[in-house]
């Protein structure tokens, strides 16, 4: 058996009780249709998903039974760089710099006076 047909037969019993556990405490007839309409809908809903999953499922390959053919495709196109980065030039423009530079005091040493 499915897992699909398993979750319809179990979730089918299951709206038997629930329907005889309505009838016995008293909920008026006209409320067992939408009842029953919303119960078959959300069964319906995880069978159909249930189905959905497993049809990918069976659909993927394994990573191993992948082959890449890179027989047609050209070779990687390299950029020459235009400067070495041991030839690398200084920065020309420095901007405006941080707000704490030249505004921080060092770290000096204060005496504390013990009263």
């Amino acid at each position: 058996m499915t897992m699909t047909a398993i979750i319809a037969g179990v979730g089918f019993f299951a709206f038997m009780l629930v329907i005889r556990a309505l009838t016995r405490s008293d909920v008026p007839p006209n409320l067992l249709v939408p009842i029953s309409f919303v119960y078959f809908g959300a069964l319906f809903g995880i069978c159909f998903m249930v189905l959905r999953y497993g049809s990918k499922l069976n659909k993927a390959e394994l990573p191993s039974e992948r082959v890449l053919d890179t027989g047609d495709l050209d070779p990687p196109a390299y950029l020459r760089p235009a400067v070495n980065t041991a030839q690398l030039e200084e920065a020309r423009d420095f901007g405006i710099g941080s707000v704490t530079d030249r505004t921080t005091r060092t770290l000096d040493e204060v005496t504390i006076e013990r009263r």
